[in-house]
C-alpha cells in the first residue's frame, strides 16, 4: 500500500518553490503570439528540445527579460519564456545569483522546483543540478534546475524548465509521461541546452557538464528501504532502536538539494534531513530571515544552531558557490516540541549526513551544532 509523505517540517523545496498553477498564472502574459522559439529568452531557449516536449498545433510562443546580468554582490537579471501548444506547455526561467539585497531578507530566487510526496533527484553528467516532479499521482509534469557558477566573480544563473506534458486525447491516446525514461532525459536536456546557450549568451564561463543519458525517477513514498545499508543521501546516517527509526528514503548523491527521510520500520517517515548548495541554500536563508524572524536565531544569523525547540542546522564553506552550504533536519508532525533523546539523535544523524555531503560536494567539514 502506497503512503503519503504529510513533510510537516518548514519546506525547503515548496518554499523555493512557485506551485504548477501559481507558475502558469505568473506567466499568462506570455500567450497569444510573441517571437519564435529560437527569439524567446534572449534567443538562449534549447528551441528543438523543447518543441519536441509540446502537443501538435500552432506554437503559442512569449518572452521578457529585465535586469542585469554579472555582479557577484547582487544579480538582478530576470528572463521568463513560455511557449505552448496541443495541451503542452514548457516555462523557462533565468535568474541571476545571488539576488540583490532587499529589505526583508534577500530577495526571493524563486527557482520554481515543486515540492511533493517525492524526492528530487540529481540531474548529474557533472551538472549542478535538480530533477523533480510535482506529486505522486500526476506524471505529466516536471521540473529540471540548473545552477552555472560563473567565472570571474560574476554570480551565477539558475535555469529552470517547468513542463507540463500534454495529457490523453482522441489524437494523443498514449501520451508521454515522466516514468518513460526517454521524457526525463528530453526534460533534462532542455534545460542543460538552454543552460549552455545561456552561459554563451551572458559569457559566464561556468564549467558545464556532459551529455545526460539517463534520469531517475524522483523517489516516491513506497520505496523506503532499510537504513542501513543505504548508499546514496542517508548513508552513514545511524539508526535508533530505541525511536525506531530503521528505514530510509534516499536519492543519489550530488544535487543542489540533497535529501533524506528517516522512518520507522512500518515506513512512517520521523525526520528529514536536507542540503542545499549553492542559490538554494541562499534562498532557503533568505526565507528564514523573512518568514521565521520570530526565531531566536535562524540559519540567516550563524553557521549553525537550534531552532526553537527542535530542529538542527549545520553549514560548509564550499568551493566556488558563494553562499555557504546549509544542512537541517526537522521532525515529521505538526509538534515542533522534541524529547531529549529525539534531540540528541537530530544532532547525531545530522552530523553524519553534513559530513557526507559536504565531502561529497568538495566543501570544507561542516560547522556543526552543540547541544
Amino acid at each position: 500500500m502506497a503512503l503519503t509523505m504529510t513533510r510537516r517540517r518548514w519546506q525547503g523545496a515548496a518554499a523555493l518553490a512557485v506551485a504548477a498553477a501559481g507558475v502558469a498564472g505568473a506567466l499568462v502574459w506570455l500567450t497569444g503570439g510573441g517571437p519564435t522559439l529560437d527569439e524567446a529568452c534572449a534567443g538562449t531557449l534549447a528551441a528543438d528540445e523543447i518543441d519536441g516536449l509540446l502537443g501538435d498545433g500552432d506554437r503559442s510562443v512569449g518572452s521578457e527579460q529585465r535586469g542585469s546580468f554579472g555582479n557577484r554582490r547582487g544579480n538582478s537579471l530576470e528572463v521568463r519564456c513560455q511557449a505552448r501548444a496541443g495541451g503542452g506547455r514548457v516555462a523557462v526561467t533565468i535568474k541571476g545569483t545571488p539576488r540583490p539585497e532587499r529589505e526583508h531578507g534577500r530577495g526571493s530566487l524563486y527557482t520554481e522546483e515543486l515540492g511533493g510526496a517525492v524526492l528530487p533527484v540529481p540531474v548529474g553528467q557533472g551538472w549542478s543540478g535538480t530533477f523533480a516532479t510535482p506529486k505522486e499521482n500526476d506524471d505529466s509534469q516536471a521540473i529540471a534546475t540548473v545552477f552555472l557558477d560563473c567565472a570571474r566573480d560574476q554570480g551565477g544563473l539558475v535555469v529552470t524548465v517547468e513542463t507540463s506534458l500534454p495529457r490523453a486525447d482522441a489524437q494523443r491516446p498514449d501520451p508521454r509521461t515522466v516514468d518513460d525514461p526517454a521524457t526525463r532525459r528530453a526534460i533534462v536536456r532542455a534545460a542543460t541546452a538552454t543552460a549552455a546557450n545561456a552561459d554563451r549568451h551572458w559569457d559566464c564561463g561556468a564549467r558545464l557538464g556532459g551529455p545526460v543519458r539517463e534520469v531517475d525517477l524522483p523517489v516516491r513514498a513506497e520505496e523506503y528501504e532499510p537504513l542501513l545499508g543505504t548508499d546514496g543521501t542517508c548513508r552513514g546516517v545511524p539508526p535508533a532502536a530505541r525511536l525506531s527509526i530503521s528505514t530510509a528514503w534516499e536519492t543519489a548523491p550530488g544535487g543542489l538539494h540533497e535529501e533524506c527521510a528517516l522512518g520507522t520500520r512500518g515506513g512512517a517517515p520521523r525526520f528529514w534531513l536536507e542540503g542545499y548548495y549553492g542559490p538554494y541554500a541562499e534562498e532557503v536563508r533568505a526565507q528564514y530571515a523573512r518568514d521565521f524572524d520570530y526565531e531566536n536565531v535562524t540559519p540567516d544569523d550563524k553557521p549553525s544552531g537550534r531552532l526553537g525547540q527542535s530542529a538542527y542546522w549545520a553549514s560548509a564553506e564550499c568551493p566556488g558557490a558563494g553562499e555557504p552550504a546549509l544542512y537541517m533536519i526537522e521532525p515529521e508532525g505538526t509538534d515542533r516540541q522534541s524529547r531529549p533523546l529525539d534531540l540528541a539523535y537530530e544532532r547525531n544523524a545530522l552530523r553524519a549526513f553534513a559530513e557526507r555531503s559536504a565531502k561529497a560536494h568538495g566543501c570544507r567539514p561542516p560547522t556543526l551544532p552543540r547541544g
